[in-house]
């Protein structure tokens, strides 16, 4: 069964609130990355190279680039490969660090 661009949006949106708990789990918000990509056509390592921090502890600003990242997957739903890699650099560009 596809996943749901809904299903993809909470899963950046758990990570974001998991995040902004346990700021030192690096591992959960990328592996929160990859599950939400998955099957998408997008390498999910690039992603998370761009909207989390490479070391702990998470940012407020990292949990913020997750949730925006996460509207953006909703308001575009049918996005895939490309176009959804474009949406990840958005949120990185409106966003410092």
């Amino acid at each position: 069964m596809a996943i749901t661009a809904s299903d993809r949006a909470k899963l950046l949106r758990q990570a974001a609130a998991h995040g902004r708990r346990h700021p030192g789990d690096l591992f959960e918000a990328r592996m929160a990355i990859h599950d939400s990509l998955e099957g998408t056509g997008i390498d999910s390592n690039r992603v998370c190279e761009l909207l989390v921090s490479v070391r702990p502890p998470l940012t407020e600003w990292d949990c913020n680039r997750l949730e925006m990242v996460a509207n953006l997957m909703e308001h575009e739903p049918t996005a895939q490969g490309d176009r959804l890699y474009r949406l990840c650099e958005m949120a990185k560009l409106v966003s410092p660090g």
